[in-house]
């Protein structure tokens, strides 16, 4: 029986990857990764699809949400400055890793979605962001084929957004299991943790 895990997108990404990696770049690089290949030009590509090139321009008197995802589930961002922090929620963007860095741009670019997305916020008014993700799965056993639903979250990270700075909050990925985390990313060479404050846990779906 064979399980596949990840969202088919990413494994028809895989496929192309795995097929013209070699073709284009010749026989040398056959197998290598896009950083491999061209580490600039990688890291260019990395950084204006993961919120970095975004972080550093901050505009006066404001600060900035970057919400993304490392890895290739979509996840759904959604954001609310409510009371009651369970209430309110606005969605704000889906998105996920196309495998930048590791596939050439344009075979990233097939991919639909974005990496990440960019708001402006408030100084001082905390802000509770919320993130949710659901997949299917697929299990191929002989001729037959069937379908398995998987789900990571929803996660909450509430916080109050200093004037002047850039925050990160991202979903990282181990297997099928994810956690947030928020980081001060004015200087996004140097990020920082910043500890979510607390409120009391919303119903999960």
């Amino acid at each position: 029986m064979l399980r596949l895990n990840f969202p088919l997108s990413a494994t028809v990404l895989s496929a192309i990857a795995l097929t013209t990696l070699g073709a284009l770049s010749g026989c040398s690089d056959l197998g290598k990764s896009y950083r491999q290949i061209d580490p600039a030009g990688a890291l260019a590509d990395i950084r204006k699809h993961n919120g970095y090139d975004s972080a550093k321009s901050v505009t006066p008197g404001t600060a900035k949400l970057i919400v993304r995802g490392n890895g290739p589930r979509d996840v759904a961002f959604s954001t609310s400055s409510t009371e009651n922090a369970c209430e309110g929620f606005k969605p704000l963007a889906t998105v996920h890793d196309a495998g930048r860095g590791v596939v050439y741009p344009w075979i990233a670019d097939l991919s639909p979605g974005k990496g990440f997305a960019a708001i402006d916020l408030t100084p001082g008014q905390s802000v509770v962001v919320r993130a949710d993700s659901s997949w299917t799965g697929y299990i191929a056993t002989g001729n037959m084929s069937s379908t398995s639903p998987g789900h990571c979250g929803p996660h909450y990270a509430k916080f109050t957004p200093l004037a002047n700075r850039a925050y990160i909050v991202e979903v990282n990925w181990a297997g099928n299991d994810c956690s947030q985390q928020i980081l001060d990313a004015t200087d996004p060479d140097a990020p920082l943790p910043v500890t979510a404050e607390a409120f009391p846990s919303c119903a999960k779906r």
